[in-house]
């Protein structure tokens, strides 16, 4: 019985020497944390394609691309679509089947804001 004590004495002591030692390395972690900077969204570009317009449409008020891409998954499926991408001295469009779903402007690209 007295040896119990002692081994539970011991135990003990152990185990409030290893929280005395342990609580003040979480309290230092939890200090630290990172800043997510979500910058506002860019404004838009007139004068580009807008989504969802046609082919046929951005033919019409643009004229003949300088470059068209094949197309990627051709003849493609519902899970798959046909994508293609035509690109114009100012900028490139990317369509979904005959539909604008991207136009990107090199002149006017994202802004990117540096970590702080």
């Amino acid at each position: 019985m007295v040896r119990d004590l002692i081994t539970f004495s011991h135990t003990r002591r152990l185990t409030l020497t290893a929280l005395g030692l342990l609580v003040p390395l979480l309290a230092l972690n939890i200090a630290n944390a990172d800043v997510l900077d979500i910058p506002e969204p860019p404004q838009a570009v007139s004068g580009l394609p807008e989504t969802g317009m046609t082919m046929d449409q951005v033919l019409a008020k643009y004229g003949e691309p300088a470059n068209r891409h094949n197309t990627v998954s051709n003849p493609g499926t519902s899970q798959r679509p046909p994508i293609n991408r035509w690109d114009y001295s100012a900028f490139s469009v990317i369509f979904e089947r005959d539909k604008v779903i991207h136009t990107v402007s090199p002149q006017h690209p994202p802004t990117v804001s540096a970590p702080q």
